[in-house]
């Protein structure tokens, strides 16, 4: 039984060894000698664990890539969350997201600002999700 950790690109096998999906990483190679036992692809689904992980950390970097590429109210969504930043009411409250928004290093899923944007905007979890799993691939 192996468990492949998607999107980190991680697979590990039965006694829990980690190997990547690359030529020549053992656990990789134990991998494909174990599928081409079935060539007729009989193998049950239930030895396959499949582990979806969604990071909770992106950079500021990946999280504004993330946002670039997804379409959002006519724009992107970073076009609209710049927007809502700058059209916070408060000259105080205002500043500070821009300074989190300028100078933060990381983009936590459970920062206070992601979850008021997320809320303000009305994404789903799986949205959310979507988003910094795109952003950890760039």
């Amino acid at each position: 039984m192996f468990t492949i950790n998607d999107p980190t690109n991680e697979i590990f096998d039965a006694q829990g060894n980690r190997g990547m999906f690359a030529d020549g990483d053992p656990v990789y190679e134990a991998y494909l000698a174990w599928v081409a036992q079935d060539p007729e692809n009989n193998i049950p689904a239930h030895t396959f664990n499949y582990v979806t992980t969604t990071p909770s950390v992106v950079t500021m970097r990946q999280g504004r890539l993330a946002m670039l590429q997804t379409p959002y109210a006519g724009g992107t969504l970073l076009d609209v969350i710049e927007a809502m930043l700058d059209s916070i009411p408060d000259p105080t409250t205002r500043r500070a997201a821009r300074i989190d928004w300028e100078y933060a290093q990381e983009i936590k899923r459970d920062f206070p600002l992601v979850q008021q944007l997320t809320a303000q905007l009305g994404l789903t979890e799986r949205q959310i999700d979507d988003l910094f799993t795109l952003a950890a691939t760039l």
